[in-house]
């Protein structure tokens, strides 16, 4: 038996809707949905709340069946083997905003205890309290550039579909994303477009996302519920009204701001700070570092007596490889997120965790600092390799013991372990060419390897 159920708390769902039945989707559905549904996926927020959220062109917010069963298999064969015992009407997040936005966002929250989603001819599946495997992408949208070329559609040159079937397959039980679902939005907005590139001829909207991002995933949208990071790509004279609408976490924001709060996420006995650095950069306005510096005081509260992944899109200290008149240097960035936190993070946190740079990295230091990890490898153009070894050079004062930097497209995958965690790195196919311990505010890896 079925009951209806008014939802204001726990997991929100969101559905983003046409204004007319009679208008015509912007883009076709994921694989797998029905033509109602142009995209569904869950999503981890603030305390741990939750929320599955769909495209869809429905004149209505539709009803979705909840299930209470044992945690459902990533890939269930439909929708209609659901166990629901109860369905949950959605309501309005936003109204569209033609002609970018032709769809209405809806939302609900879902009570304790859903282990799964019933809607659109597919399943969703809800993270559990108890996280064993956390699959992490970075920096995954097409470029502007290659959208233009057309090489969106060559695997070798944007793979991320791939990439998201990969990390389906290895059956997650949450994904990460460190930021950047879309690209080509801001290509000139710091300054003239390149030659060979003209300027957008009409707002990036709801085609872009769903071609970037939502298709593409749909397979690892079902597998595991997601944490969106924001990155610089979001920011408001970007990609911003996107992020407000699909992946921003709480309510709906009117006004686009460049600074949020940072917020927590529990899981398990350990939990994700996560911290919005899309206006972090190493002239950021002293404005933007005063800010920073008051969030990382709510951060060393948030992140008081539990074990903590920091999770920020521009790295806290990931040295970078840059031409320079021709010549490669390696620089320092995010100096801004530097002075803001004083180059400490709180004594729980076990690591750092970003995006933005366009490799798969690990940094050792010396002294107290905690590691950085860097996954931003899944579909951007990626960035340019060291010339040497970064090892020995100092980054905000500390010196880097070691190092391992992979310039190659793919994911990672934590996987719970004896003494912690183990970090692969995994291809565009799956395959695990390497894996690091994680564990006591260190990453034990076959450092060296700097291809």
């Amino acid at each position: 038996m079925t009951r209806r159920v008014s939802i204001s708390f726990g997991v929100a769902v969101v559905l983003v809707l046409s204004a007319c039945s009679a208008q015509a989707p912007s883009s076709s559905p994921s694989p797998g949905l029905t033509t109602e549904v142009l995209a569904a996926w869950t999503q981890l927020g603030p305390d741990g709340s939750r929320s599955v959220r769909l495209v869809t062109s429905l004149v209505e917010c539709p009803t979705a069946d909840l299930d209470y069963g044992q945690s459902p298999s990533p890939s269930p064969p439909s929708a209609a083997t659901l166990e629901a015992v109860d369905e949950i009407r959605t309501e309005v997040r936003v109204g569209s905003s033609a002609p970018a936005f032709p769809y209405t966002v809806c939302e609900a929250a879902l009570p304790d205890g859903v282990v799964g989603i019933g809607v659109g001819g597919v399943r969703l599946r809800v993270s559990p309290d108890e996280i064993e495997s956390v699959a992490v992408v970075g920096d995954t949208g097409c470029s502007s550039v290659d959208a233009r070329a057309g090489d969106c559609a060559k695997p070798m040159k944007w793979p991320f579909p791939r990439i998201a079937t990969s990390a389906a397959d290895a059956a997650p039980d949450l994904v990460v994303h460190t930021g950047n679902m879309v690209f080509r939005v801001d290509l000139c907005t710091d300054g003239p477009c390149p030659s060979q590139v003209q300027p957008p001829t009409q707002p990036i909207g709801w085609a872009d996302v769903n071609d970037d991002f939502f298709a593409p995933a749909a397979p690892l949208l079902r597998a595991a519920s997601w944490v969106f990071v924001r990155g610089d790509h979001a920011k408001c004279t970007a990609n911003g009204k996107a992020w407000d609408r699909y992946f921003a976490p709480g309510p709906f924001q009117e006004t686009c701001r460049d600074t949020t709060a940072p917020f927590r996420v529990p899981m398990g006995s350990e939990q994700l700070i996560v911290f919005d650095s899309s206006a972090a950069s190493n002239d950021a306005p002293d404005g933007i570092t005063a800010i920073y510096r008051d969030q990382f005081g709510v951060v060393g509260q948030l992140a008081a007596g539990r074990s903590t992944w920091f999770l920020t899109h521009k790295p806290m200290w990931a040295p970078v490889a840059v031409e320079v008149d021709g010549n490669r240097t390696v620089v320092d960035v995010d100096q801004s997120l530097q002075k803001a936190s004083g180059d400490n993070l709180p004594v729980s946190v076990e690591f750092a965790l970003g995006g933005n740079v366009s490799l798969f990295e690990v940094f050792q230091y010396a002294g107290a600092r905690v590691p950085q990890v860097v996954i931003a490898n899944s579909g951007a153009p990626l960035g340019l390799p060291f010339v040497e070894s970064p090892v020995g050079i100092q980054v905000a004062g500390a010196e880097v013991t070691a190092a391992i930097t992979r310039r190659a497209f793919g994911y990672g995958l934590f996987e719970r372990s004896n003494v912690g965690w183990e970090l692969s790195f995994a291809d565009v196919w799956g395959a695990r060419l390497f894996t690091c311990e994680v564990g006591g505010k260190a990453i034990e890896c076959p450092f060296g390897r700097t291809p």
